[in-house]
C-alpha cells in the first residue's frame, strides 16, 4: 500500500474509533440531573388541595415516602370520621394512605427510614389532654403504645411530641407530669429491651418547667430538648436548649455563651443530626457568639465536639436586618434549612417569609419554597422534614398558588425536589 494511503486508512480508522468512544461514552453516561420541581403532598387524586389545613409533615430518611396530619376528608376514599388522621403518600407512585383510630385524632407523625414505622400522637376527639404516643407499623397494621412502663407521677396523658429513629428502635417524647413542678417530661423508649428512661432533668428549685420538642440520634445515644418555663415566658432567658448522652449520663447546656458569660435571652425549636454531632436551634440571645450585635432571631449550629457556636444569617438581610428562625437538618449535618425574611427595597417588614437550604461545607444557599409567580412563597419546615441526601424536603405552606383549587385557607404539605 502507497504510504499517503496507508496513512489515510489509519486517519479514517482513528475518526471511526473517536466516534465510536464518544457514541458508547454517550450512551453509558449518567442522566442530567431533573430540573428542581415542587409536587404537592397533601393532595386529592385529582392532585387538587385537600378540604383542610396540615399540622404537620415529615419525610422517611430515603426520600420516598411523606407523612402529614391532617382533617381533610377528601384524600383517600371513605374517610368520613370529620378527624385530624395521619396520611403517609408514596412520592414515586402518588398513592396516599390513611392511619386512622376510631374516636380519636392523629397528629405529629415521625417515620422510620424507609417510612414502614410511623410514630405519632393520638387523643380522644376534643380531648389533646389525654392524648398518647403509638407506633404504627405498616406493613401489619397494628398499633402499639410506646408511652408505657412510666415512673409513679406519669399516666400516659398529655403527650407532646415524638421522635423515631430511622430504625425504629428508640422513640423520643415528652408527656404530662400528673402533679409537681415538671410540666412536660422527656423520656426514651427502647423497642428492643422494652424500657423506658426519663432523659429530662428536674425543674431547677421547684421553678413549674416542660422539656420538650426532643430529637435523638439515630443510635439513641443523645437526646436533645428544650427546657422552658411552663407557663410561658418569665423575664428574657426563658428557655434554654439541652443534651443528654445516654452513654455517660452527662447532661450538657448547648446554647451556652462562648466566654462563659451569662447568657440573656431564649433559645427554641432544637433538633439533633442524626450523627449526633450537631445542634440546631434558634436564639435571641447575643452571647452565642463573639461580636454578636445582632438585633433580630437568629439559627444557631453548635458543634458538639468543639463546643463552639455557627450563627447562620440569611442570604436576603444582614446582621439587624432580617432574622433566621425554624431550623431543620440532615441526618449527615451538612444540610440546614431555615425561615428567613424577604424585604422589599427600603421596607421595614418582610413580605413573605421563606424557608432556604444552605450547604454547611459549601456555604451554598438555595431557596426551597419558589411561588408559581418567580417570587418566594412563605413556608416551613419542621425537623424530621429533610431527607438523607438533602435532595427532598417537605414544606408547609399557605400560599394559594401554589395548589389547583386551594380554598381551605391554611397550611398545605409540599415535597421540593432539588434535583
Amino acid at each position: 500500500m502507497h504510504h499517503s494511503t496507508q496513512r489515510a486508512a489509519l486517519a479514517a480508522a482513528a475518526v471511526a474509533a473517536a466516534v465510536t468512544a464518544a457514541t458508547l461514552s454517550a450512551a453509558h453516561a449518567a442522566p442530567a440531573p431533573a430540573a428542581p420541581r415542587t409536587a404537592g403532598v397533601s393532595v386529592t387524586s385529582g392532585g387538587t388541595a385537600g378540604d383542610a389545613a396540615v399540622s404537620s409533615a415529615v419525610i422517611s430518611r430515603d426520600g420516598k415516602v411523606a407523612a402529614f396530619a391532617s382533617e381533610a376528608g377528601d384524600l383517600v376514599a371513605g374517610d368520613t370520621n370529620g378527624s385530624s388522621d395521619v396520611f403517609v403518600r408514596d412520592l414515586a407512585a402518588g398513592r396516599t394512605e390513611r392511619i386512622a383510630l376510631p374516636g380519636r385524632q392523629l397528629r405529629g407523625p415521625s417515620l422510620s427510614r424507609d417510612g414502614r414505622h410511623v410514630a405519632l400522637i393520638t387523643a380522644p376527639a376534643g380531648d389533646y389532654g389525654a392524648s398518647d404516643v403509638r407506633l404504627y407499623d405498616r406493613r401489619t397494621k397494628t398499633f402499639q403504645r410506646l408511652d408505657v412502663e412510666l415512673p409513679d407521677g406519669f399516666a400516659g396523658k398529655g403527650a407532646g411530641t415524638v421522635s423515631l429513629t430511622p430504625d425504629a428502635r428508640y422513640a423520643v417524647f415528652d408527656t404530662r407530669q400528673d402533679e409537681g413542678p415538671d410540666g412536660q417530661v422527656v423520656f426514651l423508649r427502647d423497642r428492643r429491651t422494652g424500657t423506658t428512661e426519663r432523659i429530662s432533668h428536674p425543674a431547677p428549685s421547684g421553678e413549674p418547667r416542660s422539656a420538650h420538642a426532643a430529637t435523638v440520634g439515630d443510635d439513641g445515644r443523645k437526646v436533645v430538648y428544650a427546657h422552658s418555663y411552663t407557663n410561658g415566658p418569665r423575664g428574657d432567658d426563658w428557655s434554654d436548649v439541652w443534651l443528654r448522652d445516654r452513654a455517660t449520663g452527662r447532661l450538657t447546656q448547648v446554647d451556652r455563651s462562648h466566654d462563659g458569660a451569662r447568657t440573656e435571652k431564649e433559645s427554641l425549636e432544637p433538633s439533633l443530626s442524626g450523627d449526633g454531632r450537631k445542634v440546631v436551634f434558634e436564639s435571641r440571645d447575643t452571647h452565642l457568639v463573639p461580636n454578636d450585635d445582632d438585633t433580630s432571631w437568629n439559627v444557631f449550629v453548635h458543634d458538639l465536639a468543639s463546643g463552639t457556636n455557627q450563627r447562620v444569617h440569611g442570604t436576603q438581610g444582614g446582621p439587624g436586618e432580617a432574622y433566621t428562625r425554624s431550623p431543620a437538618i440532615s441526618a449527615d449535618g451538612r444540610r440546614l434549612t431555615y425561615v428567613t425574611e424577604l424585604r422589599e427595597p427600603g421596607s421595614r417588614y418582610g413580605t413573605e417569609t421563606p424557608v432556604y437550604v444552605r450547604d454547611l461545607r459549601t456555604g451554598r444557599t438555595i431557596l426551597v419554597t419558589p411561588d408559581t409567580t418567580g417570587g418566594a412563597a412563605s413556608a416551613t419546615v419542621a425537623p424530621g422534614a429533610v431527607a438523607a441526601d438533602g435532595r427532598r424536603i417537605v414544606f408547609l405552606s399557605a400560599d394559594a398558588h401554589l395548589l389547583r383549587d386551594d380554598t381551605n385557607e391554611g397550611d398545605d404539605a409540599f415535597v421540593r425536589h432539588l434535583g
